[in-house]
């Protein structure tokens, strides 16, 4: 996380920027986010613990317990 005021206030910002919707919205198309939804789900038990999800129509939320490199589980969603 940052560590200065102003690093925190731009975080906010595009925090919000982001929950408002705005720039690319592929997501809010159905199959799309089906695809990612079945994407997140197809790994769980092997790679990682999936706890939770929220697909939002420009970004994806993620809750899991990683079993193998955090680094290499966000290299395969991408």
């Amino acid at each position: 996380m940052p560590k200065t005021d102003a690093g925190r206030e731009r975080r906010k910002s595009i925090e919000a920027w982001l929950d408002a919707g705005a720039g690319s919205c592929v997501l809010r198309c159905p199959e799309i986010a089906r695809m990612v939804q079945d994407s997140l789900l197809r790994f769980h038990g092997e790679r990682y613990r999936l706890f939770a999800w929220c697909i939002m129509p420009n970004h994806v939320h993620v809750l899991v317990e990683p079993i193998m490199p955090l680094s290499c589980i966000v290299k395969s969603w991408k």
